[in-house]
């Protein structure tokens, strides 16, 4: 089987009550990057620029 994506670059740690919510958001921008980009598969720049898009916590 296919392995799923890990998020190398994530300027955060996910904490277990929006970590998995969050992380499934970012994989799903960075599918659709990719298939923009006519990628067959996620790539690190895929990554990067889905959690870009991310919007930072407040503290």
């Amino acid at each position: 089987p296919p392995q799923r994506p890990r998020l190398p670059l994530h300027p955060e740690p996910l904490d277990d009550a929006r970590g998995a919510p969050a992380e499934g958001r970012i994989l799903k921008l960075a599918r659709t990057i990719a298939d923009l980009s006519g990628s067959a598969s996620i790539e690190t720049p895929h990554l990067a620029e889905a959690i870009q898009y991310r919007p930072r916590r407040q503290v």
